[in-house]
């Protein structure tokens, strides 16, 4: 249950869209690079957070 909470909640909060331009925006290379970044950290803090879901499965 922990598990479909947290996905809900991440899936929710972390959207795609987030990390999708506006059309009518040019980002500039260092945004490009922050966008990029923020996206591989939201990936790892996703992990983590599934990771400490199974470890509390096991106790």
């Amino acid at each position: 249950m922990f598990d479909a909470a947290l996905d809900h909640l991440l899936d929710g909060v972390l959207t795609d869209d987030l990390f999708i331009p506006d059309k009518e925006f040019a980002p500039t290379k260092e945004e490009v690079d922050t966008m990029n970044r923020a996206k591989e950290t939201a990936e790892v803090v996703k992990g983590l957070f599934h990771g400490l879901a199974d470890i509390l499965k096991t106790i």
